[in-house]
């Protein structure tokens, strides 16, 4: 098992850090990303019940979602986050943890849980927990949209340039020296030091869900087919199952 390592900062420290919610406020000028755009579009939103967005960070979606009209609470482990939130949407934001969710089985229609927020969920015990609770919290039939890394991007060294092999090149050293290789977590570098996130084939995450009483519906990518297949991020739309 591997354990947080000298140089990785815990994400709830990341995200509640000034420059980082500053970071995220300013996102909410961007407001929904593409994908979430035609989740929306196809009716992969319920209407006719509250949205639960996870991972809501500054309110960049929460508010989007709820000036579209829908009944939506955000949720953010970070409280400094979540206050941002609060000032960006008249919507209920809350802190809270997404593997101990503070809600009633079956609150909601559909739960978003946007900007990768699932693969930051370590260790893996964690981010199945949370997709226990995203499953209890659904009513049945409820929509579960999220991203998550694509591990099949790993792979590529796109653009080929000097300094992105030089990238890929320390990338997979970082990760064979930690040994990490065949394992879903890999030691990322970024704003927030060295720490693990986790990367899945869609393959894999389509079987990951059904585990967890979901039927994968769909996959959104940014260009089309090749984007679902090697894009670095993917959108999934998933429907609980009935018992």
């Amino acid at each position: 098992m591997h354990t947080r390592e000298q140089g990785e900062v815990p994400a709830v420290s990341h995200y509640g850090s000034d420059g980082v919610v500053d970071r995220y406020v300013s996102l909410r000028e961007d407001g929904l990303f593409e994908q979430e755009r035609e989740a929306l579009e196809r009716g992969f939103f319920d209407a006719d019940a509250p949205v639960l967005d996870l991972g809501c960070g500054a309110g960049r979606t929460t508010a989007a979602i709820a000036e579209r009209g829908y009944d939506v609470v955000g949720v953010d482990i970070s409280a400094p986050m979540v206050r941002a939130a609060e000032a960006a949407t008249d919507a209920t934001c809350l802190t809270a943890d997404a593997t101990q969710l503070p809600f009633r089985d079956g609150a909601f229609g559909t739960v978003l849980f946007s900007y990768n927020g699932l693969d930051d969920l370590y260790p893996e015990s964690s981010r199945y927990a949370a997709l226990g609770e995203i499953n209890r919290v659904l009513a049945d039939d409820g929509l579960f949209v999220f991203s998550a890394h694509n591990s099949r991007r790993l792979a590529l060294v796109y653009p080929p340039t000097p300094a992105e092999l030089r990238e890929t090149a320390a990338f997979w050293a970082r990760n064979l020296a930690d040994g990490r290789i065949g394992t879903p977590y890999k030691r990322v570098e970024g704003v927030r030091g060295v720490y693990p996130v986790y990367h899945i084939t869609p393959p894999a995450q389509r079987r990951q869900l059904r585990s967890f009483g979901f039927e994968p519906l769909t996959t959104l990518g940014r260009t089309g087919t090749l984007s679902r297949l090697f894009g670095p991020t993917v959108y999934y739309v998933a429907r609980k199952g009935t018992a």
